[in-house]
């Protein structure tokens, strides 16, 4: 292609009119689709193989090195004999969670952190033992 001048076989844009090459895929002025990538090499029938073959063994040594593991059945034994002070978060080391069930149990007589405690329950039935935190 020198100076505009097309060197080969040509035909045209079916939606801009802009000549192109013959073998042109998508068209240089409007930038749209014109052809298919079959008729590149004019092979009509060509194979495309894809061998992805994944041999990538991910083992996440130390993933949990932060992590201590907890038992659930423990963490549901101190959830239902000392729930309302937060026994289970303490056992998690979850330290100001298990403050604030203290304060909720003195502020809403145990109202609040017995709804609390209810949500905890299935949280704890529903983990694996153990469990990570």
């Amino acid at each position: 292609m020198e100076n505009g001048n097309y060197n080969g076989k040509n035909r045209f844009c079916q939606f801009c009119g802009e000549r192109v090459y013959e073998n042109a895929v998508v068209c240089t002025q409007c930038g749209r689709q014109i052809g298919s990538f079959k008729n590149i090499e004019n092979k009509e029938d060509s194979t495309i193989i894809i061998n992805n073959n994944n041999n990538n063994n991910n083992n996440n040594v130390g993933y949990n090195l932060y992590m201590k593991p907890k038992n659930k059945w423990l963490a549901l034994i101190l959830l239902f004999f000392a729930g309302g002070i937060g026994a289970h978060k303490f056992y998690e080391n979850r330290i100001i969670a298990g403050i604030c069930y203290i304060v909720m149990t003195v502020l809403t007589f145990g109202i609040l952190t017995s709804i609390f405690c209810f949500f905890d329950f299935f949280a704890l039935i529903f983990k694996p033992n153990p469990y990570y935190v």
